[in-house]
């Protein structure tokens, strides 16, 4: 896909290079052109906390919401017939990974919270490097934003399920984790506008 995106690239820029150049500097301004043409940025492996596998790319500052992985995405409910099932790169502070909905733009329709997992490291190059247009970094064993709020992390609906559902399995719809009802938990640190603080009997964000 990427070389035919070049040969139509490549087609293009030599006509324009012909008109607006000349024979002279032909050769050269080609060679500029093949070097970032569809420039897809540089590849990330990212883990999750229960050990799904998944793959980004970032280019000048952003990365990729969709991923791919191995894995098949199996949001819940399904998605609708206008939907695409896959990953969504998610939260807010806990850089976190959620089975999602896309729709026809290819935008997050919706998210399942149930299936949504911190992105765990050892190593800062575990970690994306950014998310949100912030810098990342490995802490505690996840990859965070650096840019943290005087009174805390800053979580989302999504963060804070992440932490909640740590454990419970890479495929797993089971929102009930050793007898408790988790997603409860991430749900009850939330507000009306999404805004979350600690999840309680959860895995706590690193500070």
């Amino acid at each position: 896909m990427q070389g035919g995106c070049r040969r139509r690239r490549a087609a293009v820029a030599t006509a324009v290079l012909v008109a607006r150049l000349g024979p002279t500097l032909l050769l050269a301004g080609l060679g500029v052109l093949g070097a970032s043409a569809c420039d897809t940025g540089t590849h990330y492996s990212l883990r999750d906390t229960d050990e799904g596998a998944y793959r980004t790319s970032c280019w000048q500052g952003r990365c990729r919401e969709s991923l791919t992985s191995p894995m098949g995405a199996r949001p819940s409910p399904s998605c609708a017939a206008s939907e695409r099932a896959g990953f969504a790169l998610a939260g807010a502070y806990v850089v976190s990974v959620c089975h999602a909905c896309f729709d026809g733009a290819g935008r997050v329709a919706r998210y399942d919270l149930s299936r949504c997992r911190a992105v765990s490291c050892q190593h800062p190059t575990d970690c994306p490097p950014w998310h949100r247009g912030h810098a990342v970094e490995c802490r505690e064993g996840l990859c965070v934003e650096k840019e943290t709020a005087a009174n805390g992390p800053r979580l989302d609906r999504q963060s804070a399920a992440a932490l909640c559902m740590a454990g419970a399995g890479s495929t797993s719809q089971e929102r009930f984790v050793l007898g408790e009802d988790r997603l409860a938990f991430a749900r009850a640190a939330c507000d009306a506008q999404g805004r979350c603080a600690q999840p309680a009997g959860c895995r706590q964000a690193p500070r």
